[in-house]
Order: C-alpha cells, then sequence, then structure tokens
C-alpha cells in the first residue's frame, strides 16, 4: 500500500511540473508542448523503478522535541519459545479492518476495469481496420494535391463506419477515411485531412498516445492524470493543424472545414486520434482549436529530429530526479539513543496465543501492531514510557507501562489469564408486587470468547423455587451469585456477592445484600447446575462466573 501512495505522489508531482513548463511554454509551438507532456508520462511510467536511485530529501536536524516516531514490526519469527506448543483451537480473535487490503483491491479492480476498456478499443479498432476497403494512393494523391511519394509508407483505406478521417496503427500507420464525406469533399478539403492525418504518422502519435493511456489505467482515481492527458492529446491535434497550416492551408478554409466536418460527424470521433478526438476534447476545447487557427500570432513551428531528440533528453533529465525523489530517514540523536520493545503473548497454560492485539500508547501518538502466529512482537522507539495493553477475546486484558531507556532492550511475557462468563436466570411466580419494588435491571451479559478458548456452556440447569412468604408480600429482588465452574463441569465456591434489597432502588450491585429467602433458593438452585466445561487447548480448566438470579412476580 505504501509503494502505490510513494507512486500516486511522485506522479502527481512530474505531471504538476509538467503543467507548469507547458505553462512556462505557453508561447512556444504546440510540438515542443507535446513532446513536454510526452517526456512527463514516459518518467511517469519509469517512477517505480527509480526509488533506489532517486535522490534523498535534505535531511534537517532532530530537535529533542521533534524525535522520529518509533518504528514497529511485527516479527515473523521469536526469539523467546513458548513453553509448549498450542494444539487448541485456532484462533477466532477480531482482527482490525485491513484497509490497506481493501484499497490495493480496489486499485486491482480499477485496472483491470481500465484494461479490459482499453482492449476493447483495440478490438474495435482492429476491426474497423479489417473491414475497411483500401484505397488507391495515386489516385487519392492526384485528387489530393499530394505529391505520390508522401503516401508510399502508409496503408490508406475508407470505410462506413468511421465517423471522421483518423490513423491508426503503431508500426504500420493506416489513415482511414470516411466512406460516406470523402466522394462530397472538395479537393483543398480533402488536402488539409490528408496533411493533418500525415502530421500523426510523421510524429509517431499512435505510438506515444499509449503512454498516457497505461498512465491512466494504473492511476485511474488520479484526477491529475486524466487532466495531463487531455492536454497531451489537445496539444497533439494543434500541432498537427499547425502542419496543416505549414503546408499551405490557410487557416480560415481549415477551419471552416473542421466545422462542417465535425457537424457531419455528429460531434463524435470515432477514435482517439481521430481529427476532431472529440472523445477527450469538449465543444469548449473545439472552439479553443478553431479560435487558435485565426490566431496569426500563433507559433506554428515543426521540430527537427535532433531538436525533438534534444528537447525529449532535457525534459526527461529534469522530470526523473522528481520522479525518484525520497525522503530521507532521520538521523539518529546519539548512538545507541532507541530502544527496544518486545513481547510474546501466551495463556494460563504457557501456550503462545496467535493474532493478539497490542495497543502501544507514548508521547508520540497511538500504534495498533498484530502478534505473529507465535505470538511475538517488536518495536523499535526513542527513550520515554509507553503503556502496552494486550487484548485476545476471551482473555482478560493486560496493561503495563515500560520506561525504556536509551539503547535499552525490554521483553514482556504478557501470560493473560481466561475472562469471566455470566449467566442469567429469571425466576416467576403468580402474584402482584409492591408498589414500591422495581424489576431488576438487564442482567450481564457472557463475554464472548475467542482466540483458543471454548467457553463453558449451561447443559443442565434446576430453577430456584420463589420463596412462598414473600410471594404473597409482594416481594421482588436480584440475588448475585459468583462460582467457579470446575474441570468437571460443577459449580464450586458459589457465594452471594450482591442484590437488590426490598427498598433499594432499580438494579443490582455487588455488595448490596439480597434478602436471606432470596439468597437461600437461589444458591440451592446454582450449586446444582451442570456445564460443559471451559477448555483451554482441549484441556479442561476453571474459570469465575457470575451469575444473576432475577425474582420477578407477575
Amino acid at each position: 500500500m505504501s509503494f502505490l501512495a510513494e507512486c500516486f505522489l511522485r506522479v502527481s508531482a512530474v505531471l504538476t511540473v509538467a503543467f507548469m513548463a507547458v505553462f512556462a511554454l505557453r508561447r512556444r509551438s504546440s510540438a515542443l508542448r507535446h513532446l513536454v507532456w510526452t517526456a512527463a508520462f514516459a518518467v511517469s511510467a519509469l517512477t517505480p523503478f527509480l526509488f533506489p536511485w532517486g535522490p534523498a530529501l535534505p535531511r534537517w536536524p532532530a530537535s529533542a522535541s521533534a524525535q522520529p516516531p518509533p518504528t514497529i514490526t511485527t516479527i515473523t519469527m521469536s526469539a523467546v519459545t513458548p513453553q509448549r506448543a498450542n494444539i487448541g483451537h485456532p484462533s477466532h480473535s477480531s482482527a482490525a479492518i485491513p484497509y490497506g487490503s481493501i484499497a490495493i483491491a480496489l486499485w486491482v479492480a480499477g485496472v483491470l476495469a481500465f484494461g479490459i476498456r482499453m482492449g476493447r478499443a483495440v478490438r474495435l479498432a482492429r476491426a474497423l481496420r479489417r473491414g475497411a476497403t483500401r484505397l488507391d494512393k495515386t489516385e487519392l494523391a492526384s485528387a489530393a494535391g499530394l505529391p505520390s511519394v508522401a503516401l508510399e509508407q502508409i496503408d490508406l483505406n475508407e470505410s462506413d463506419s468511421a465517423a471522421a478521417a483518423m490513423t491508426m496503427g503503431v508500426w504500420k500507420p493506416v489513415i482511414i477515411l470516411p466512406a460516406a464525406d470523402r466522394h462530397v469533399w472538395e479537393p483543398s478539403r480533402l488536402r488539409a485531412v490528408m496533411l493533418h492525418e500525415l502530421a500523426h504518422v510523421q510524429r509517431r502519435d499512435c505510438l506515444t498516445q499509449w503512454l498516457p493511456q497505461a498512465i491512466c489505467a494504473l492511476h485511474w482515481f488520479n484526477p491529475l492524470v486524466w487532466l495531463a492527458r487531455s492536454q497531451m492529446l489537445c496539444e497533439s491535434e494543434r500541432a498537427c493543424d499547425d502542419a496543416v497550416l505549414r503546408g499551405g492551408v490557410s487557416g480560415a478554409g481549415f477551419a471552416r472545414d473542421l466545422f462542417e466536418i465535425a457537424q457531419s460527424a455528429g460531434l463524435k470521433g470515432a477514435d482517439s486520434m481521430s481529427l476532431l478526438n472529440m472523445s477527450t476534447t469538449v465543444v469548449t476545447k473545439f472552439e479553443r482549436r478553431i479560435a487558435r487557427l485565426l490566431d496569426p500570432s500563433a507559433n506554428r513551428a515543426s521540430m527537427t529530429r535532433a531538436g525533438a531528440i534534444v528537447s525529449f533528453a532535457v525534459a526527461a533529465a529534469l522530470l526523473l530526479p522528481l520522479a525518484g525523489l525520497r525522503a530521507q530517514n532521520a538521523a539518529p540523536q546519539a548512538a545507541g539513543e532507541a530502544g527496544t520493545i518486545s513481547g510474546v503473548v501466551s495463556d494460563p497454560t504457557g501456550a503462545f496465543v496467535a493474532g493478539a492485539t497490542i495497543h502501544i500508547t507514548g508521547h508520540y501518538g497511538s500504534w495498533i501492531v498484530q502478534g505473529n502466529q507465535t505470538g511475538a512482537w517488536t518495536g523499535s522507539f526513542p527513550p520515554g514510557t509507553y503503556q502496552i495493553d494486550v487484548s485476545v477475546p476471551g482473555f482478560t486484558a493486560r496493561t503495563t507501562t515500560v520506561d525504556l531507556a536509551a539503547g535499552a532492550s525490554v521483553h514482556l511475557q504478557h501470560a493473560l489469564a481466561i475472562g469471566q462468563i455470566g449467566e442469567s436466570i429469571t425466576v416467576t411466580a403468580p402474584g402482584t408486587p409492591k408498589p414500591a419494588a422495581a424489576p431488576a435491571a438487564g442482567a450481564p451479559q457472557r463475554l464472548r470468547i475467542g482466540g483458543m478458548l471454548q467457553s463453558a456452556k449451561l447443559i443442565s440447569k434446576t430453577p430456584p423455587v420463589y420463596p412462598d412468604s414473600l410471594r404473597q408480600q409482594g416481594v421482588e429482588g436480584t440475588v448475585l451469585i459468583q462460582a467457579i465452574i470446575g474441570k468437571t463441569g460443577n459449580v464450586l465456591n458459589a457465594a452471594v456477592v450482591g442484590g437488590q434489597a426490598p427498598a433499594g432502588g432499580r438494579g443490582a450491585a455487588a455488595g448490596t445484600p439480597p434478602l436471606p429467602e432470596f439468597a437461600d433458593a437461589a444458591l440451592q438452585a446454582v450449586r446444582t447446575w451442570q456445564y460443559e466445561p471451559t477448555l483451554l487447548n482441549m484441556e479442561p480448566v476453571e474459570v469465575l462466573t457470575t451469575i444473576a438470579v432475577n425474582f420477578q412476580l407477575r
């Protein structure tokens, strides 16, 4: 996930600088600005490979109040071997939401979606090319007033499916003309269209077009990439328009031809390399294109092959360091200053607990780390005091405070105790309660026990008997009993720890004595209950339980 974030930031930085460069070159030719965009997208494609060689940012001296945050890692092997191998049930602890995995899955889904879209466009282009009819080059060159040698290295076709003239093919260029319109075009319009498409072929626009397409597929979530692609396509069309005007076509005449072709084509292009390219150039940009054709002060200079190579090299050289820019690790304040805190999480039997959640809180903030399959974790921290909370469902959470000295190593053994469970039973009897008596509050909920524990389950229950004397008096109450569920599942050491007296308020609380009649009735019944014992690593263990017995009249 961090690698994707790094790529996103660097590509955004490269394209931002490219926007600035294009703005600075707004008085220069469209061919030069298109070359800058080509270099920017080429560098963006190389960004993932430039991290190891990119320059580091300057390092600012660290102060005592601004130390680097601790580095927390989850190790895959434990330096401390637990006393016993865990042969219990697999862990069912609730893990943190994997936001990083979700983000990666969304990114992959987007890349696949745009990859499918690009593949579909390629298939449509190939189908259009296969269905096109070959034209006679000599005849068309004569009709357009062009030398035949200008069409020797290309294929020239026409198709009823083409909405406008277009160029396709990376290695073997093909110009496809709309069959319905070609026969009604005047020679001047045919000449302008052919000059425009030949400019696309000479500039290798079909090849450079794949760069922004690929970057947009990989960075589909980045609006800056799509805006840069749109600008690059606009500059490509303008550079080809300049080639038309350099070929002797008047700007006003070509502007009129473009407008009429757009009307006949329904303002939609058949391909990204089409003459009008309306899939990326909206009406406003088309209007700007027309206005530029009518601007006599526009720079329409062409670029020689040597000039293009030099300009591309200069632009790439300026953008490459930005694509590989990386942050430099902060310098240590003193040798051996950072310390290490590590730990191993185990259960009462000494077996490790996999997947424990460790919350670490210190001066620099809070972090959450998951223990590995051996129950181990480790982290590097600056000196200071840290609170470490270890939690596993089914076990009692454990909190430890650690004072870490410079260069010290602290190893913790987190031996977790089994969590307490609870039961609740309501005993009802016919009768009318006293107005002053209040029904008992909600009973404690059974804790969810996970990890390597199998919680106790009540399998045999004798309901307590409502004392007849209290029933006749309309008295209600609650008894809280604390007991131990033994290894055989029987109830041990049951004792009353609280309840609700007749004159008390609502609810039951530990330390509030219930009526003796209620206490005796509840104890007599609870002592006969039978549980399936709690299992820890497939071995029965004793566990503490709290039972609420509610006596109510109906």
